[in-house]
């Protein structure tokens, strides 16, 4: 649903107000795709900056004796994770609750320059793991409200390629953020590295502050359809008296039905229908499908993430460096998201998803031939991840587009009660980030495990056969039925 088609009377708050400066500029579809990219960059930078200093913040600053290091990267990390999921669903109904999603994503970025200056003066450990779950709730907050944003922004079938940019400015971050932290603390110490970080949080403040969401800026149209607005205000200090007089009549109900506004307290539904709209929307088959499209993926990317460094320096003697590039191998194909998200809006994600995992099954099937350390083996290996890489965008991409549209064809199916789109999408990507989490708690417990016990090659045929399963529940139940 476009954010133009909002109803007009929301301008009714003020009649009278001042229309801002470069207003068309600052709630251009164009700009507010701009801020939600840098926030996610920003997001993302940070999360990547801390990474190769964590192990200097809790032996030189903390205090934490070497031995007993790994065991607290470990707890920072999963502090991380497990404020994110624990943020998710809560950012979504935050999000959805109030008229803009701009309050949300500024009290992320509270959260986000919170943690950054306790990573930059903390002198203790259980400063850092507060540090940590600020940063994953700023993370959750950020991720959620910024793709409910992009989707208000450009509506039911435009928001695909939009969605895809938020990944180029993930990755973007979670490659520039190492390296700049790495330089910077090598070269010129602890403080440098955050003051970049400050730099950086500085420009996306500015950003966040100066963006009007579309439709807050229907609250100004052009001057010929203000008098037929104020026209319409003259009945509301005539409502007002007749509640005066009967204490009965509301105002809202002489101009608005509570139908349209979409206010879950004007009908009658049940307290937890009203509060959590998602609660209908979990029986969609479609949302359960790309809830189990993100949580397979994010099973086997962070397994492998684990698994990856560790094996690949005992079977080929690598080094970190060559190792890191595995990652990078994963990650190139984040410059075609965009036009995936286009061809999604296009052609809906079913497709997409089937033949993505489809390829992930393959992919992790020939995995397992890789257990010789000779040149085939090591050009394979980066060959495999950048198609498994692909695979993975081609499901990961259009599943978020997906979500925008199963909530945009639920509104007009009328299965969301008296919610309008805009008011369950937050906790519709709440949701989507929450199976996120989960598979990436799964993940490196999974693939740790299978790979300790029983070796390289199961690992990657578990893997196959959870891909394979995944192409099926894609097949049966991901898009929409014509």
């Amino acid at each position: 649903m476009e954010a133009d088609s909002y109803d007009s009377s929301q301008r009714l708050i003020n009649p009278h107000a001042t229309k801002p400066m470069f207003l068309d500029f600052r709630s251009s579809k164009a700009f507010i795709l701009v801020v939600v990219t840098v926030a996610v960059f920003t997001d993302t930078f940070f999360y990547a900056l801390i990474i190769p200093i964590l192990p200097d913040l809790l032996e030189d600053r903390a205090g934490v004796l070497p031995q007993q290091a790994q065991q607290w990267i470990s707890i920072l990390l999963s502090a991380y994770a497990l404020a994110n999921l624990i943020t998710s669903p809560i950012a979504g109904f935050i999000s959805d609750r109030n008229r803009s999603r701009k309050p949300a994503l500024l009290g992320g970025l509270v959260a986000m320059a919170a943690s950054t200056t306790l990573f930059t003066f903390s002198r203790t450990p259980a400063l850092l793991l507060i540090a940590r779950a600020l940063q994953g709730a700023s993370a959750a907050v950020i991720r959620v409200s910024g793709l409910a944003l992009i989707s208000d922004t450009f509506g039911a079938g435009q928001s695909g390629a939009a969605m895809g940019w938020q990944s180029v400015g993930m990755f973007l971050g979670t490659f520039t953020g190492p390296s700049i932290s790495g330089f910077l603390y090598d070269n010129f110490g602890h403080f440098a590295v955050f003051i970049a970080a400050y730099s950086v949080l500085g420009i996306d403040i500015v950003l966040r502050l100066v963006m009007i969401e579309r439709k807050e800026a229907v609250r100004w149209d052009d001057e010929e359809n203000m008098s037929e607005d104020n026209e319409t205000t003259t009945l509301i200090p005539q409502a007002q008296e007749l509640r005066l007089e009967n204490g009965l009549i509301q105002p809202s109900h002489i101009i608005l039905s509570s139908e349209s506004t979409g206010d879950p307290d004007a009908t009658g539904s049940t307290f937890l229908g009203a509060s959590l709209p998602i609660i209908a929307l979990l029986k969609d088959r479609r949302l359960l499908a790309a809830l189990w499209a993100t949580f397979s993926c994010a099973i086997i990317m962070t397994a492998l993430e684990g698994v990856l460094p560790l094996y690949t320096m005992q079977l080929f003697s690598w080094t970190p460096t060559q190792t890191g590039l595995l990652i990078v191998a994963l990650s190139v194909s984040i410059v075609i998201d965009p036009l995936l998200g286009s061809l999604a809006d296009k052609y809906g994600s079913r497709w997409f998803s089937v033949l993505g995992f489809a390829a992930v099954t393959t992919v992790c099937s020939l995995a397992t031939t890789i257990v010789h350390n000779c040149s085939n083996d090591k050009i394979s290996i980066y060959v495999l991840l950048i198609f498994l890489g692909f695979a993975i965008g081609a499901i990961d991409t259009p599943n978020m587009v997906e979500i925008s549209s199963l909530v945009n064809s639920a509104e007009e199916k009328r299965t969301l009660g008296p919610f309008r789109a805009d008011q369950v999408m937050g906790q519709a990507y709440g949701a989507l980030s929450v199976s996120y989490q989960l598979g990436s708690l799964v993940g490196p417990v999974w693939g740790g495990a299978v790979m300790t016990s029983q070796g390289w090659v199961v690992m990657c045929f578990s893997f196959a056969i959870l891909a394979g399963v995944s192409a099926i529940v894609m097949l049966l139940f991901a898009g929409e039925r014509k």
